[in-house]
């Protein structure tokens, strides 16, 4: 199953430097040298095949977060 970043549960706004910008880190980005580095877009289609659908109130809180 492939979705975007905002509807996934492995998408972490929280700790992403860019953030203020609307881009989110991922939580199963397989490579740890540069997991931290790496930002994407709530639009993004994911690329690593580990989309997992977050619940419904995470979605609307990503939403308010980003404007």
């Amino acid at each position: 199953m492939t979705g975007t970043c905002i509807d996934c549960k492995h998408w972490n706004l929280k700790g992403s430097p860019l953030r203020a910008s609307g881009f989110g880190l991922c939580k199963a980005d397989p490579d740890e040298r540069t997991r931290a580095a790496r930002s994407f877009a709530p639009t993004n289609a994911c690329r690593f095949r580990y989309f997992a659908p977050a619940t419904p109130a995470t979605v609307a809180a990503r939403e308010r977060a980003i404007g």
